[in-house]
This record gives C-alpha cells, sequence and structure tokens, in this order.
C-alpha cells in the first residue's frame, strides 16, 4: 500500500477516535450548525423562487401601464386616451384593462377581480376562480359564490371552472368575470377602464414615450416594466433584510457558542498536541487532522442544513418564512415551488456559514502547533 495513503487512512482512524471521546461535544455543535444552515438556507432558497417567479410572472406583463390618479388616487380611465396615446411613435399596441380588489367582510379576504375589455367568453354571472378562493369556500365548478356589488345588493356567481394549479403562485386570489358583471360589481361607469396597457418594441423609448404621456396627461401615472421588476425586487429584498434582522440575535447566540466551543482549546488538547509534536508530528500534520476533525463536523452539517432547507421550501411551502415574505394576502397558495437550485446562493452560503467556523477552529490549532513542545 502506498505510503501516503497509509498515513492518512491512520491519521483519519485517529480522528474517528477523537470525535468518539467526544461524542456529545460534536453532536451538540453539528446540531447548532445544521440549525444555523437550515435558517440561512430557507431565508436564500425562499428568495430565490420569488426572484425567479418574478422574472416569469413579467414576462407576460405590459410594456407600460397607464392610469390616472386624483388627489394621490387612481381613478378610471376615459378610453379616448388610449387613441391619444396609441398614436405616438413608438407605441406599437395598446389596450384597456379592467381589474379592482374586492373586500369580502365575511371572511376578511381581498380578490383580485379581472374581467376582459370585449364581451367574449364568459356570460353574465359566470366566473373563473383560483385555487385559493376555491380552497376558502370549498368552491369546484358548478358551485355558486356569492358577492355584494357597490350598491349592497347580491350578486350570485356560478362558478364554471378553476384556474390550473400551475398557476397558482399568481392566481391563488384571483376572480375573473364578465365586463358587464364587473361593471356592476364596483359601479364603474360604461367604456370606462381601470387602466391602459401599452406595447413598445422598443426598451429604448419607453422612457421618452413615458414623458410624452406625462405632459399630455399631468395627472397620469406611467409605470415601466422595468419599474415592476426594481419594485418587486425592493420589497422582497426588504423583507430578507427583516427576516435577517429579527433572527440574527438567536443565530449571533448559537453562532458564537460554536466558535467557543472550536476555538478554545483545553489543557489536555494543549498537552495532546504538544505529545503529537514530540513524536514527531509535523505541524502541517496537526492542522490536516484538525481539519479533518472540524471540517467533517461542519460539511456534515452543512449538507444536512441544506437539505432540510431544500425540503422545506419546496416540499412543504416553507412555513413561517413563506408567510414573511409573500406579503400581506391572507390567500396564499399552497402549491408547491417549482424546485430550483442557485449555486450562487449555496457558495454565499457557505461563505457565510462554514468558513468562519473553519476558521476560529483552525487558527487556535496552527498557533499551539508552531510552540515547542518542552513550553507545555
Amino acid at each position: 500500500m502506498n505510503a501516503t495513503l497509509l498515513r492518512e487512512m491512520l491519521l483519519l482512524d485517529y480522528v474517528y477516535t477523537r470525535l468518539r471521546r467526544s461524542l456529545l461535544k460534536w453532536t451538540g455543535l453539528a446540531f447548532l450548525f445544521t440549525l444555523l444552515t437550515f435558517c440561512y438556507g430557507s431565508l436564500f432558497f425562499f428568495a430565490d423562487v420569488l426572484e425567479d417567479n418574478t422574472k416569469v410572472w413579467l414576462k407576460g406583463a405590459p410594456d407600460m401601464v397607464v392610469q390616472m390618479q386624483r388627489g394621490g388616487r387612481q381613478v378610471d380611465v376615459d378610453p379616448k386616451m388610449l387613441q391619444v396615446i396609441t398614436g405616438l411613435r413608438g407605441v406599437a399596441a395598446g389596450k384597456g384593462r379592467l381589474w379592482g380588489y374586492y373586500y369580502d367582510s365575511r371572511t376578511r379576504t381581498a380578490y383580485t377581480v379581472i374581467a376582459p375589455t370585449s364581451e367574449e367568453g364568459l356570460r353574465s354571472h359566470e366566473a373563473v376562480a383560483g385555487q385559493g378562493i376555491a380552497r376558502l369556500w370549498q368552491l369546484e365548478a358548478g358551485d355558486s359564490l356569492a358577492l355584494t356589488d357597490a350598491a349592497g345588493n347580491a350578486e350570485l356567481f356560478q362558478i364554471i371552472s378553476l384556474f390550473p394549479q400551475e398557476t397558482e403562485m399568481a392566481s391563488a386570489d384571483l376572480l375573473q368575470i364578465s365586463p358587464a358583471d364587473f361593471r356592476r360589481l364596483f359601479e364603474m361607469p360604461s367604456g370606462m377602464v381601470t387602466d391602459l396597457a401599452l406595447h413598445v418594441p422598443r426598451s429604448v423609448e419607453r422612457i421618452n414615450i413615458a414623458r410624452k404621456i406625462k405632459e399630455l396627461y399631468p395627472s397620469s401615472r406611467v409605470i415601466l416594466r422595468e419599474d415592476l421588476h426594481n419594485t418587486y425586487a425592493m420589497i422582497f429584498g426588504w423583507r430578507s433584510t427583516i427576516f435577517f434582522i429579527v433572527s440574527l440575535t438567536g443565530l449571533v447566540a448559537l453562532l458564537t457558542f460554536a466558535i467557543d466551543q472550536l476555538s478554545g482549546l483545553w489543557s489536555g488538547e494543549r498537552q495532546e498536541i504538544a505529545l503529537l509534536r514530540c513524536l514527531g508530528w509535523t505541524t502541517t500534520m496537526v492542522i490536516r487532522c484538525r481539519l479533518y476533525e472540524v471540517g467533517g463536523v461542519v460539511l456534515f452539517s452543512w449538507l444536512w442544513g441544506v437539505v432540510l432547507a431544500w425540503c422545506h421550501i419546496f416540499l412543504l411551502g416553507g412555513g413561517l418564512v413563506s408567510r414573511i415574505m409573500r406579503g400581506w394576502s391572507t390567500i396564499f397558495p399552497e402549491a408547491g415551488f417549482t424546485p430550483m437550485l442557485d449555486f450562487g446562493s449555496l457558495g454565499l452560503l457557505f461563505c457565510m456559514t462554514a468558513i468562519p467556523l473553519l476558521s476560529v477552529a483552525l487558527l487556535p490549532i496552527w498557533k499551539i502547533s508552531r510552540i515547542d513542545p518542552e513550553a507545555f
């Protein structure tokens, strides 16, 4: 057998013996480090999911949205504006949209109600509901859902179908009805729309077009698709930061305890290092022994923490992390997230958790192993 391989096998056997001698200590540290990795890993994975889904959602979003405001509040848009705006150079097409928020006081939930601008599709008092609304009311295709219009009259809608589960992340609280029912439900005048969606193929022209629209209609609000992406990124980043700060106290306490246990060398360990030096061990061999010992525990715990965090997000829906990051809505999607793995996030997680522990564990050993054994 190769001498180098034999030496490494004997070194690993010695490390295994040391781990067995302090089994309780290493088990506790492994549990704490697994918990640390699990918490941060769950946060990183969920942030990656939100960022990935946001990119998918925004692919189908209009290039520009034009809204009208009065007193800082959004108001209905006159469709005559669409003829003027689509006449601007660079605007390829545009359409009016009907959408709004309906608050159901019975369940204290808000639905996002949408309707096509044409009368084709749904008939009067027919609706398509999201999976979240269906779970809330235990609805199936063919059941009825009662809503109250702006005049206080009850409107009964027949659920003809449900949005597919594949779209639940975007349609959990969605309710689609006919345009006539929408105008009656929200008391919107005939012909008026909620906002205008514009298609501008050349992204470099969008800012200039937005400026022209603002000049034509000073009370308008123009939203670019890039602005939506930046807003979502800021919101998710803000929530991630809040969760990070709230959890920081407990996690720092766990990390401090682990570092204290790893960096501290008892007198018995110092004497053991001195004995190894007297037997001919070099500084490199002592450090490599400590690296195998600590690195094995840290790597094992880190992998377990990553696996548990991945299962927590993609198989169990994220639990508390999901509720913090998803926002104010009370109708949450329950469909599992599409499994994914961002190696950039894994690298950042490893640098934030594993590298500090390995560093504080090896530094004291390096200092002690360089001292003359007779000094102990």
